[in-house]
């Protein structure tokens, strides 16, 4: 989270930054160790990107 800090630090009186993306579809994780990510179509997002997200965007709104 200390890159999003300093991106956050650095473009937060830009006024041409609008937003900041985080990841580009990703896909963080072994599919072949957990099988149940074919099955469960929502449970990387859930149990993985989602609170990657949320705490990037607690810490981007901390700086901006």
């Amino acid at each position: 989270m200390d890159f999003w800090i300093v991106m956050a630090t650095r473009f937060k009186d830009v006024p041409n930054v609008i937003g900041y993306d985080f990841l580009n579809e990703p896909w963080l994780t072994n599919s072949y160790e957990d099988i149940m990510l074919w099955i469960d179509t929502q449970k990387f997002d859930r149990e993985t990107l989602f609170p990657i997200l949320q705490r990037a965007n607690e810490v981007i709104r901390s700086v901006d």
